[in-house]
């Protein structure tokens, strides 16, 4: 999510609703009633357009989450991968030294 400007953008829609509600009320020409209609309805419009982006930032966190649950599978898979690998090379070089019976599957334990 490189150039992801997120907090920001949000930030400064909150500020251009405060200035448009001040300069809305020093420059009012209509009636206090109808301001107050004007003023709900943009306030509407504000909470729709942030809910929006709160909906789209909640997407995002979701696909981000999924992909790193993908990627800890996959490291996991890779993981057991070498260790098993790593497993074989051992137990090949042990029974190369002579330290495992060649029937052994296991290098003996130490009790």
């Amino acid at each position: 999510m490189a150039g992801n400007d997120g907090g920001s953008g949000f930030g400064a829609l909150l500020l251009g609703v405060g200035v448009g509600l001040a300069v809305g009320f020093l420059c009012a020409p209509e009636s206090r009633e109808e301001t107050r209609k004007i003023i709900a309805s943009r306030a509407k419009e504000a909470i729709a357009t942030a809910a929006e982006a709160i909906d789209e930032r909640k997407l995002h966190i979701e696909l981000g989450l999924a992909h790193a649950g993908e990627a800890v599978q996959t490291l996991r898979a890779r993981a057991g991968d070498t260790i098993a690998e790593a497993r074989k090379k051992l137990h090949e070089a042990a029974r190369g030294a002579g330290c495992l019976p060649n029937g052994a599957s296991r290098m003996p334990s130490r009790a």
